[in-house]
C-alpha cells in the first residue's frame, strides 16, 4: 500500500498514513468491506 525505501531498508507503515492522498479512500474501501457483512 504505501512502502518506501530508506538506506536501512524498506518501511512499511501498518496504519493508513495522515495525508496519503488515498487514505480516506482506502478507509472507506475497508469500512465497506466490514459493513457489508452485516
Amino acid at each position: 500500500m504505501f512502502s518506501f525505501e530508506t538506506e536501512d531498508g524498506v518501511f512499511t507503515p501498518t496504519r493508513v498514513p495522515k495525508g496519503a492522498s488515498d487514505s480516506a479512500v482506502h478507509f472507506q474501501e475497508q469500512m465497506n468491506a466490514v459493513l457489508e457483512e452485516h
